[in-house]
């Protein structure tokens, strides 16, 4: 997770500029995020952290986990190790999100 968190860089300037970070991802990348968020639903979460959550995954799970594709062919549902990744980055995208929130005003 820490990784992840590493390779995700400054969240708050990704919070600036939420829109344009979903843009200039890349297509593919996008369409699994996309997707998989679609599975996770809003968790009680809002929908951009597990959209923000997701994308993060297949930007990053590469070079965090390792392998050209790490989670093609894999469900969330039935894959532990993804279902816990995915978790893990809503809260902590949730969290950075509330005090972005506190410290914009």
């Amino acid at each position: 997770m820490d990784r992840y968190i590493v390779k995700l860089g400054n969240v708050n300037d990704i919070f600036d500029a939420e829109f344009r970070y979903f843009q200039e991802a890349p297509a593919l990348q996008r369409r699994q995020a996309e997707r998989l968020a679609f599975l996770v639903g809003s968790v009680g979460d809002s929908w951009e952290d597990v959209e923000l959550a997701c994308l993060v995954l297949f930007l990053f799970a590469h070079d965090v986990e390792g392998g050209e594709d790490a989670f093609r062919g894999k469900t969330f549902y039935d894959d532990p190790i993804l279902r816990v990744r995915v978790y893990l980055l809503i809260d902590f995208i949730r969290e950075k999100r509330k005090m972005y929130a506190t410290s914009t005003g």
